[in-house]
């Protein structure tokens, strides 16, 4: 797994999650929850490598304990 999150994978994150949102007249700010899988889908295969088809075959629990690492990188980075 990659040690550090680049400018390049933040960006690519942000264009998949932020697709389509909406920011309402009381600045409510709403995302499709597809965007959000997508973008995690994204995340973990720019930070392992792994192809989709690999993070379609990964157990949930292993998937999620990924995500975690990878965000508690993602948050060192502040």
């Amino acid at each position: 797994m990659k040690n550090f999150i680049s400018r390049k994978i933040t960006r690519e994150y942000n264009e998949i999650i932020l697709n389509g949102a909406e920011v309402g007249w009381n600045w409510e700010f709403k995302i499709e929850a597809n965007n959000a899988e997508k973008a995690n889908d994204y995340l973990v295969k720019a930070m392992t490598w792994k192809s989709q088809e690999e993070i379609d075959e990964l157990d949930q629990k292993e998937f999620d304990i990924l995500l975690i690492e990878i965000n508690k990188i993602k948050a060192k980075k502040k």
